[in-house]
């Protein structure tokens, strides 16, 4: 049986054309005859008096629409069974989607109508327009006859004739290329006006030439580099797959435009990031096609050119069509040898994981082949970016490869020893994630057998790096200041004992320690200077799992000889409040009025539920919506020396105000203490107000501790002024639990 020849649409499946006109199926929408995620509306449902009256009106529309030719590919001839396109509707009990009705709705058919007439009316106009005397006719045509010449060579007309400029991007064009060429005589001829308005005329192969000299200027221009060449390889490689997964179809020949092709060829390449300036040579690409298959003939029809296989070349297409599996062993052989040769490379120290570092982690090749078996070796299923699955696996296979295999008489113990050049970001990345979660020994060292994971000994030697890292840095810097934080931001922070199972004091498991925790407050995010530190792998001992010491200046604890508790308090300096501007003291009085004229009609509402009764909630909800911005915060090194001593209070004081000195200088350091806490550092101000007196230094309760304090004034203020009586007799709550309120 032979084959039919049947056109590649390269937009849209292919699909044989059918003898017979297609028959509508009623149960899917009536117009595009598609399922899709809409839901379907179904008029003869309505809940109006006049049920089926929007099969009525759109059968109207349809027939409209056909009399101005706007149906586009919706033919009516399907939705018709004789009796009329609203018989017919009514008695399938049609369906459609609410999208596709709002093409036929009657807004569009009177922009269509309004249109339509306008096209119409300019129609007429024209020859009115054109309407001349008989001595104007003679001399116009006198004088066009005397300037008929062409715009860019200035030549007669000639046997090829004259061709006049009336389209004004014609006009553009030329003014483009003209500025291009830095042609001069053409772009003074252009000054004047445009060409349609100077009723310029030119000879075709002096435009095509203009044309053609841009595009030569342009493609001399540019030299493909390395990566061009590459990536234009594998597009290549695609486009064929392509053509020859078309070309399996055993019940048609396709017959393909070259100009698709190109188009096709054009939009990978652009989506593989590579800029392509000129268009694409057609003719280059073809001559590539039809060395790749010989088999194929090209075939001239009109301005296209169309490519197609010839039937009677026996032996190539049996060749091709057949499935051997011998030849498909050596196809595979032969790509797992150029993408295992490509696969090894120098080794890169680890440097964290900046951005990009999984696409430059794995060759293209080995990304492209990766690609092709999870989406498909088409070229119409590469359209899509790279996904991170075949990023993933890309790189798990890169890890896992080896170039020569070990021999061993027991292979069952084989272990892969990973080289560092074939080490990528995703397992880096698995291993030091579980160690930091988990600290799990042997579930590192199990994904590691797995091929998923670094080794335990490889994440020790990260973990050992990083933490160099930092400490060089942080004698780098005469300071010890995690790299986390960034540079001039307003910076806070808080010193506490942190108790670590705390039920025996001389446990071996036990810790009572101190901590302290920097924060900062940022005004919007990116504020500031950035700190990161550079990972350096490049030390002597950089295989080491241990870490450096931390300066000097930060572990040792000096003593204090002074005894605080007999320290004198200064008195208090306190500034005078300006009462002279009230306006704020007013604004607030107000607003507190108004929560209360709120709360009263609440309380006066028996029916009706409201949800912002409380002052906190009232408040909270007419406060603006602000960007809230993530705080950047860090904990120190700990120290074992136990918090509740003057010299390690002092000490802290002294880490944190040289922190903030570096981070943010000219600021005055404040500090967070819980109640006790807070006692020795007030103490240690009285004791030494030259080193850290008051207005060096800002001592404060935590957040938790100034509320407690807060809470426990009002009990005070409250104890003994009827107010356990009070809640008692309003039955709100029993009187051990009001007296807890106050206490």
């Amino acid at each position: 049986m032979s084959k039919s020849f049947k056109l590649v649409d390269l937009e849209r499946p292919s699909s044989t054309p059918s003898p017979h006109p297609p028959q509508t199926n009623w149960k899917l929408c009536i117009i595009c005859q598609e399922e899709k995620g809409e839901a379907l509306t179904c008029p003869s449902q309505s809940k109006r008096q006049d049920v089926g009256s929007g099969y009525r009106s759109l059968a109207q529309n349809l027939m409209k629409f056909q009399e101005l030719e706007l149906l586009g590919t919706l033919k009516l001839e399907r939705l018709d069974e004789g009796h009329g396109i609203e018989a017919a509707m009514v008695t399938n009990t049609a369906q459609y989607h609410q999208t596709c009705r709002l093409k036929y709705n009657n807004t569009k058919l009177q922009r269509a109508e309004k249109r339509t007439l306008q096209t119409e009316g300019d129609s007429q106009d024209i020859p009115a327009m054109s309407k001349r005397t008989r001595s104007h006719s003679r001399s116009s045509t006198t004088e066009s006859k005397a300037q008929e010449l062409c715009f860019f060579c200035g030549q007669p007309a000639g046997a090829d004739g004259l061709h006049e400029a009336t389209m004004l991007p014609l006009d553009r064009r030329v003014r483009t290329c003209a500025t291009f060429l830095e042609d001069t005589e053409l772009l003074a001829q252009l000054s004047v006006g445009d060409m349609v308005a100077l009723e310029a005329k030119y000879h075709t192969k002096c435009l095509v030439g203009l044309y053609n000299r841009v595009r030569k200027a342009k493609s001399e221009g540019h030299e493909d580099t390395d990566h061009e060449r590459r990536v234009s390889a594998i597009v290549f490689a695609e486009l064929v797959l392509y053509i020859e997964e078309t070309r399996c179809d055993e019940e048609t020949a396709p017959v393909f435009k070259l100009a698709d092709l190109a188009q096709l060829y054009q939009s990978r390449m652009e989506q593989l990031q590579v800029k392509v300036n000129t268009k694409v040579h057609s003719t280059r690409l073809k001559q590539r096609l039809l060395a790749q298959f010989p088999d194929m003939r090209t075939h001239n029809k009109g301005r296209d050119i169309l490519m197609v296989f010839e039937e009677d070349v026996g032996a190539v297409l049996v060749k091709a069509c057949e499935l051997d599996s011998d030849n498909d062993a050596v196809y595979l052989a032969r790509a797992a040898q150029i993408i295992h040769r490509r696969m090894f490379g120098e080794a890169k120290p680890f440097n964290g994981f900046p951005n990009r570092c999984q696409e430059e982690s794995v060759p293209s090749h080995l990304l492209a082949l990766v690609s092709m078996i999870l989406e498909g070796p088409s070229i119409k299923d590469q359209m899509e970016d790279t996904s991170r699955s075949a990023l993933g696996i890309a790189q798990m296979l890169k890890f896992n490869s080896i170039k020569h295999r070990r021999n061993r008489d027991n292979s069952s113990s084989l272990t892969v020893r990973h080289s560092a050049a074939q080490v990528t970001p995703v397992p880096t990345y698995i291993g030091l994630m579980l160690h930091a979660h988990t600290r799990k020994r042997d579930l590192v060292e199990r994904l590691s057998h797995l091929g998923m994971s670094i080794s335990y000994d490889r994440v020790l030697e990260l973990s050992s790096q990083m933490g160099n890292s930092v400490c060089e840095q942080f004698y780098r810097e005469q300071v010890v200041c995690p790299p986390t934080l960034r540079g001039k931001v307003f910076t806070t922070a808080a010193v506490d004992n942190i108790d670590h199972n705390p039920s025996a004091t001389t446990a071996k498991e036990s810790f009572h320690g101190t901590s302290i925790s920097i924060f900062q407050h940022l005004s919007y995010t990116g504020e500031g200077v950035d700190r990161s530190v550079v990972i350096n792998e490049g030390l002597v001992n950089a295989s080491s799992k241990i870490i450096g010491h931390l300066p000097q200046y930060y572990t040792d604890v000096p003593p204090v000889t002074s005894n605080v508790k007999m320290s004198s308090v200064p008195a208090a300096r306190l500034a005078s409040l300006n009462r002279s501007d009230s306006s704020q003291l007013r604004k607030h009085t107000e607003d507190e009025n108004v929560w209360l004229h709120n709360t009263k009609q609440v309380l006066e509402d028996e029916n009706e539920t409201h949800d912002n009764t409380s002052w906190a909630a009232f408040h909270a909800s007419h406060q603006p919506p602000e960007a809230r911005v993530v705080c950047h915060n860090a904990l120190l090194p700990l120290f074992l020396d136990s918090a509740h001593t003057v010299a390690m209070i002092r000490h802290s004081m002294d880490v944190v105000t040289k922190a903030v000195q570096y981070l943010n200088p000219g600021q005055i350091p404040v500090v967070a203490f819980d109640q006790p806490l807070f006692a020795l550092a007030k103490q240690i101000q009285w004791t030494w107000p030259e080193d850290y007196g008051e207005d060096k230094l800002v001592v404060m309760f935590g957040g938790l501790h100034i509320e407690m304090a807060a809470l426990k004034t009002l009990g005070d203020w409250l104890q003994g002024s009827g107010w356990v009586n009070a809640l008692v007799q309003a039955e709100i709550t029993t009187p051990g639990t009001a007296d807890s309120f106050v206490t």
